[in-house]
């Protein structure tokens, strides 16, 4: 698997990485731009129709968001309970 940014803070967070993406800044909470073959699992945050925001750390104090520009697919991956609150997971792929 080749390794790049995308791939070093998704496997930090215990997620598989597919694919490449684009990291916008180190200094902002963690917000990856999604490439096509990507995918990532975690909490929807926004949704309209030209973008999906996903929390891929629902549970964690700072978050940290894949942006899915559309096409993108999407399907239910179960649940989280975070301090007692139970959030819908979602498994999001960049087409």
């Amino acid at each position: 698997m080749k390794t790049n940014r995308l791939s070093v803070i998704l496997l930090s967070i215990g997620l598989s990485p597919i694919g490449d993406a684009q990291v916008q800044s180190a200094t902002q909470p963690a917000l990856i731009f999604a490439k096509s073959g990507d995918a990532a699992s975690g909490v929807v945050i926004s949704e309209n129709d030209t973008q999906l925001r996903l929390n891929v750390t629902p549970c964690a104090q700072t978050a940290s968001v894949v942006v899915f520009q559309k096409p993108y697919s999407k399907s239910v991956h179960g649940t989280t309970t975070c301090g007692g609150v139970t959030k819908a997971l979602a498994q999001v792929l960049k087409q």
